[in-house]
């Protein structure tokens, strides 16, 4: 390309337009792409000096082909990599199995008519709390595999995407393609994690709404989730950064959903109305009956009243227990005072 002008270029690029090269490697595909319009039925049909090229500016391909190519892409590449799809099912049961052991496997955290007559434990702080964990937990599991599956989907192809930004693809078909793709995975995920849970734990107790209302509230939450893992990845520059701002995505929907602390205060009010897990959770304890499970739980007697009298008699009887360790020690000292004596 030394010495060469920009006339020269032009002919050369002339030349390649017109020759049986072209026709068979770009002309033939875009008209496959295009369905024949605005590109030359071969090389024949243009002169020698390329005169009646087309412009380097192709129409865009229509929606809907470009979204089922995309998204049998992108399915069939993962399907592909054995390990990464096996853990993307698996993650599902696996932290259903961790949320039935944080609820202990019990099948009646849900169910305070039990409780409350004799058949279980009596009711104490942790068993008030225990829905709310189920919820919170629920709630962030799918998020976290919404936001993770879909953290580095846009990055990772950044190069691929650039190349084919210059020829046909549009963007949002891009993105629909993507976004249907997680979809699917956190639907199956979404079915995976509520049916192991519904095994130690039980759901449908007082006031449930139905699996169907539990499971559509947490798939929603879910692509919500994912929606915002391709946010972070499109503006991110690598796959390892894109990685390490999960959990500084992830982190904040906890503390600001409303299940662990009050969000009275007008800032914070305002903040986690901004947050996914915050109606997340709020729609999901809706469907898990929980205004229906504390009513009954306030009417359940005085061994279920609520969490006050229970830590009050944990107090108390502490406080017994130290008074009398009190007195033993004065007794012991007293005595090995007469014994020096």
């Amino acid at each position: 390309c030394i010495g060469q002008t920009a006339e020269d270029a032009e002919a050369a690029a002339a030349r390649y337009a017109a020759s049986e090269y072209a026709e068979r490697y770009v002309w033939s595909r875009q008209r496959a792409v295009d369905g024949g319009a605005g590109w030359p039925g071969g090389a024949g049909e243009l002169g020698g000096d390329g005169a009646s090229a087309p412009a380097l500016a192709p129409a865009r391909a229509d929606f809907a082909r470009q979204f089922l190519t995309l998204a049998a892409r992108y399915a069939t590449v993962t399907f592909r990599d054995a390990r990464y799809l096996a853990l993307l099912l698996l993650q599902a049961p696996l932290l259903a199995v961790v949320i039935a052991a944080a609820m202990k496997f019990d099948r009646f955290v849900l169910s305070p008519e039990l409780k409350s007559a004799g058949e279980l434990r009596t009711v104490g702080p942790l068993d008030l709390m225990m829905p709310k964990f189920l919820t919170l937990l629920l709630v962030v599991a799918i998020l976290w595999m919404g936001v993770s599956s879909a953290a580095r989907e846009i990055v990772k192809e950044r190069s691929i995407l650039r190349r084919e930004r210059m020829v046909s693809l549009g963007l949002p078909v891009y993105i629909a393609s993507k976004f249907a793709v997680l979809a699917a995975f956190v639907l199956a995920q979404t079915a995976l994690m509520v049916a192991v849970v519904s095994l130690f734990v039980k759901l449908d107790g007082p006031g449930f709404q139905g699996y169907g209302q539990l499971c559509g509230i947490l798939f929603l939450t879910g692509l919500a989730g994912a929606g915002l893992g391709l946010i972070v990845s499109s503006l991110c520059l690598t796959p390892d950064q894109a990685a390490g701002l999960v959990p500084l995505l992830v982190l904040p929907q906890i503390a600001l959903c409303g299940a662990i602390v009050p969000m009275d205060d007008p800032g914070l009010k305002q903040a986690s109305a901004a947050i996914v897990a915050n109606w997340g959770y709020r729609a999901a304890a809706q469907a898990l009956g929980l205004p229906e499970f504390y009513d009954r739980l306030a009417r359940a007697g005085p061994a279920s009243r609520g969490a006050a009298a229970s830590i009050a008699a944990v107090r108390a009887d502490i406080e017994k227990k130290l008074a009398a360790a009190e007195s033993c020690w004065l007794e012991a000292s007293a005595a090995l005072e007469g014994v020096s004596a």
